[in-house]
C-alpha cells in the first residue's frame, strides 16, 4: 500500500537532529510502516528518506503559520501528486492542510489526522482544526498518540471518535544498564517554562548531597531565552550540570548511566503532555522514571514497578531516596511494550479500515 505521510513542518526535520519529540514520534511511525508498506515523507528540508520510500523535502520558513503551511502544500506539485496517489494520507502536520487538500480534491477522502503534540497550549488549535474539518462529512479517521490524547481530543471536538496509536520505538537502538547505579538524576526537554527545571533546580536545592543533570535545546529562541533565566540558579548549585543541545547518541548515555530519569513537567506548570516520549526512552535504557501522574504518564509507568507517580516536591525527593528499589531490567520490559514490533499490527488494521471506507 501506497501512504503518504505529512510531517511537522517547522523548523526541524524528521527525524530531529537534536531536540524534537514530534518529529522523532513521525520518524519512528514512518519506519514502522516501511517495513511493510510504501512511504512517501513529506517533510522539511534535512529529513531522511522512509526506508524503500521516498522524501519530498519542503523548504523551512521562520515563520510558521497556517498560511505558511497551506502555501508549501497546495503550490508543490510533488505533493499534490503524493496526495492524489496515495491510498492513504496521514496528517501529522500542525495545521493539517494536506488533509484541508484531500477533503476539497479527492472523491474518495481518506485522511488520518494524527495529534501528536503536547495538549496544554495545542488543544485550542486541535478544536479550531476539528471545527473546519467537521464540515467534510466524509472525514475518515482522528488519532491521538496515546489513550489520554486520545480522550482529550474528544473534549470540546465536534468529531464523535478518536482512536490512538501509540508511538513505535526501536528498543535495539537503546543500550540499556540493567544494574543500579548510585549516579546523577537526569532531565532531559527543551529549555522551557513548560518542562519545570525551576522546579527541579529546587529540589536539587534541598539535596545538595545529590548530582542532577539538566539537558535540553537552546536553539529556539524561547529555549534560549529561559536557559539564562535559570542558567545563574544553576551556577549557584554545585550538584546541578546543564547541558545545551545534546546530540541523540549523548542523550541516551544520559539516559542508560542515570539514577533517574525526573520528567518536570506538572511540577507547577500547566503543561499536559500528550504522550510523553522521553518516559519511554529512560524506560528502554533501563532507567526508573519519576513523575506526575496526569496525561499519558500513568499509560507508561507503573508506580513503584519502574519509577515513582508523585505529586509534589516532597515526594520527588523521597523517590529519589527509594529510586534503588526499581528493578532495571522491570524498567526495560516495560518500555519494550512500545516496540515498533507491537505497533505495526494495530497500525495495519486501522489503516486497512481507512482504506476500506471505515468512518468513525
Amino acid at each position: 500500500m501506497r501512504i503518504t505521510y505529512v510531517s511537522m513542518l517547522t523548523n526541524i526535520a524528521t527525524p530531529p537532529l537534536g531536540y524534537g519529540g514530534s518529529e522523532l514520534l513521525n520518524w519512528n511511525l514512518v519506519r514502522t510502516l516501511a517495513q511493510e508498506h510504501e512511504v512517501i515523507l513529506v517533510a522539511v528540508e534535512g529529513s531522511k528518506t522512509p526506508p524503500n520510500g521516498q522524501l519530498i523535502p519542503l523548504s523551512i520558513y521562520s515563520g510558521y503559520s497556517l498560511e505558511n503551511e497551506r502555501r508549501r502544500i497546495y503550490e508543490n506539485k510533488d505533493v499534490i501528486e503524493a496526495l492524489k496517489s496515495a491510498d492513504v494520507v496521514i496528517d501529522a502536520s500542525d495545521y493539517k492542510q494536506a488533509s484541508q487538500w484531500v477533503f476539497e480534491n479527492r472523491a474518495d477522502k481518506n485522511a488520518i489526522i494524527y495529534f501528536v503534540n503536547g495538549v496544554s497550549w495545542v488543544g485550542p488549535k486541535i478544536y479550531r482544526n476539528c471545527l473546519a474539518m467537521s464540515k467534510f462529512h466524509s472525514i475518515q479517521a482522528l488519532l491521538g498518540s496515546g489513550l489520554y490524547a486520545g480522550t482529550y481530543i474528544m473534549n470540546p471536538s465536534p468529531i464523535k471518535k478518536c482512536e490512538y496509536l501509540y508511538p513505535a520505538f526501536f528498543p535495539e537502538e537503546y543500550p540499556y544498564n540493567d544494574k543500579f547505579t548510585d549516579s546523577y538524576i537526569v532531565n532531559i526537554a527543551r529549555f522551557h517554562p513548560d518542562k519545570g527545571q525551576r522546579s527541579i533546580l529546587e529540589i536539587a536545592r534541598e539535596m545538595p548531597e545529590q548530582r542532577f543533570v539538566l539537558a535540553g535545546s537552546t536553539k529556539a529562541l524561547d529555549h534560549s531565552q529561559y536557559f539564562r533565566q535559570i542558567k545563574p540558579i544553576a551556577d549557584n548549585l554545585p550538584n546541578v550540570e546543564l547541558i545545551e543541545n545534546p546530540t541523540e547518541e549523548q542523550k541516551k548515555k544520559l539516559f542508560r548511566e542515570a539514577k533517574a530519569f525526573l520528567n518536570g513537567e506538572f511540577l507547577g506548570t500547566p503543561y499536559l503532555n500528550a504522550f510523553g516520549l522521553t518516559n519511554v526512552e529512560a524506560l528502554l535504557s533501563g532507567t526508573p522514571v519519576i513523575a506526575t501522574p496526569m496525561g499519558a504518564t500513568p499509560e507508561i509507568v507503573i508506580h513503584k514497578k519502574c519509577g515513582y507517580l508523585i505529586k509534589n516536591a516532597n515526594e520527588v525527593i523521597d523517590a529519589i531516596r527509594n529510586i534503588s528499589l526499581i528493578d532495571r531490567q522491570t524498567c526495560r520490559k516495560m518500555g519494550e511494550y512500545f516496540d515498533a514490533k507491537n505497533i505495526i499490527e494495530k497500525a495495519n488494521k486501522l489503516i486497512k479500515r481507512v482504506k476500506e471506507g471505515e468512518h468513525w
